[in-house]
């Protein structure tokens, strides 16, 4: 008898032993977890230690904006005109928290309702330098300088040849934002003029995807219609699908500025039969070894049109222009293209390249014989030239084609021909440590299962794996009852 309950002392006192443990393990183990959800909870603390798992990484911004980040020495607000209970992109929000986390404070994120403060933007703006501004806009501000971002600004669009539709290829989520930080924020914005009263395309109507990319970019974008002379602060000028010539007063002011000043230029223009000849415009182009001709572009390799022969896909050149554009992924469509030449090169000042050019089972149909005789050949439609044969070295990018850069022609085919132009335009202003961000792929991988994998999948998960838990359950059950 007393055996027996010197046993049942002995079982009872291990019993408390072990349960004690257990206990004291079991409140240090609930405090542990308390202590890590509410560190974890902290707003401090909870973006540094998030983990992006998205395959494309949409919820996280690159080195080359973390870098840029780093390096701000002004404060940053990034001011979404929408409630913050409407606004509900956790990507968008997940992004912005980053930007906030890597600039160390110096972005702040603010929420604005235009109908309850409808007197924001003439409190806070310049309503004249900055318009069409709507509700779910987005408005990044540093000091009075301003950049406006909407919805169109954060997708690239691409063209699918097989149904004729645009769609989203990509986001530009990153690229927008890094842009607009870095423009508010540089000292000095490059002004480009465009070009007026010879018919050409409005930078504020036909133009103002393109205007609008140039002014997230860091330059600001104004018309010229000369009268005396360039102004002093044009960076480069726009000459963008003209219908009549030049004036002879026009041409010695341009030619003069380009010589003299180390000015830089753009022209484009595409095939129209109803436009005038131009030889003042065309004489601009002579000191550069360059012409541009009044003809139209067949194209006969079926790989390099869309559905009509005169819808040419080019082949885009390798050179300093293009280098940080990928041809394949950033498809041009150039209908109703002209021919653009480089001519005999006597001038060691001059150094003339290709940009965009046809296969070689294309042909031209000059305007001369009325568009009726094919000649056929490898042409190009736009090539640039470096001269330093005056005071200051220029250049200038003639180009046989202008719809590829018109609100109309991005909506029907891609958008890509901005980038095109805003990569000529850094290239202009020696902008080589520009940052490029790609457009980060917005399509969603799909998981492809045999019949076989998927019975397997459902045996594991659903039979395998739960009876694996009750069971380890049951066992470690029937362990403690004899403790």
């Amino acid at each position: 008898m007393k055996k027996s309950n010197k046993s049942s002392k002995y079982f009872n006192a291990r019993t408390m032993r072990f349960g004690s443990y257990a206990l004291v393990l079991s409140v240090i183990a609930i405090a542990l977890l308390v202590g890590l959800n509410i560190l974890l909870g902290l707003k401090q603390v909870r973006p540094a230690l998030r983990l992006d798992i998205t395959q494309n990484k949409l919820f996280s911004i690159s080195e080359q904006t973390t870098t840029v980040l780093k390096d701000m020495t002004k404060d940053v607000e990034f001011i979404v005109l929408t409630q913050e209970k409407n606004f509900t992109s956790i990507m968008l929000k997940e992004i912005f928290k980053q930007y906030e986390l890597k600039s160390g404070g110096k972005i702040k994120l603010r929420f604005v309702d235009l109908d309850k403060d409808p007197q924001f933007i003439k409190r806070e703006l310049d309503p004249d330098s900055i318009t069409g501004i709507t509700q779910g806009d987005m408005i990044v501000k540093s000091g009075k300088k301003v950049r406006l971002i909407n919805q169109s600004d954060l997708q690239e669009t691409q063209y699918d040849q097989q149904t004729g539709q645009t769609y989203s290829a990509g986001l530009l989520i990153e690229q927008t934002f890094t842009g607009a930080v870095q423009s508010v924020t540089s000292e000095v914005t490059p002004i480009v003029y465009f070009l007026t009263g010879h018919g050409e395309m409005s930078p504020d109507a036909d133009l103002s995807t393109l205007k609008g990319t140039l002014d997230i970019n860091n330059y600001e974008v104004k018309t010229l219609k000369l009268t005396e002379t360039v102004p002093d602060d044009a960076s480069a000028i726009v000459v963008s699908n003209p219908t009549t010539d030049l004036l002879g007063e026009e041409t010695a002011i341009l030619a003069d500025w380009l010589k003299t000043m180390g000015g830089d230029m753009i022209i484009l223009a595409s095939t129209n039969p109803e436009a005038a000849e131009m030889p003042n415009l065309l004489s601009l182009m002579e000191p550069y070894n360059l012409k541009l001709n009044n003809d139209i572009v067949i194209e006969g390799s079926q790989q390099n049109y869309l559905e009509k022969q005169n819808y040419v896909i080019p082949q885009v050149a390798a050179n300093e222009i293009t280098t940080q554009l990928d041809s394949d992924s950033v498809m041009l469509l150039l209908p109703n293209s002209r021919t653009v030449e480089i001519l005999n090169n006597s001038k060691e000042w001059l150094n003339s390249f290709p940009i965009f050019q046809t296969s070689d089972e294309a042909a031209r149909m000059d305007a001369a014989s009325g568009y009726q005789e094919a000649i056929p050949g490898q042409y190009l439609m736009g090539a640039a030239t470096i001269s330093k044969g005056g005071a200051r070295e220029s250049k200038m990018v003639v180009l046989g084609n202008a719809g590829f850069i018109s609100n109309e022609g991005m909506a029907q085919t891609t958008d890509n021909g901005k980038r095109y132009i805003l990569t000529m335009i850094n290239w202009m202003q020696d902008k080589t440590d520009e940052i490029i961000i790609p457009a980060k792929d917005n399509s969603v991988p799909l998981l492809t299962m045999t019949a076989q994998s998927t019975f397997l999948v459902f045996l594991v998960l659903v039979i395998i794996l739960p009876l694996a838990i009750i069971g380890t359950g049951v066992f470690v059950w029937m362990r403690r009852r004899h403790l």
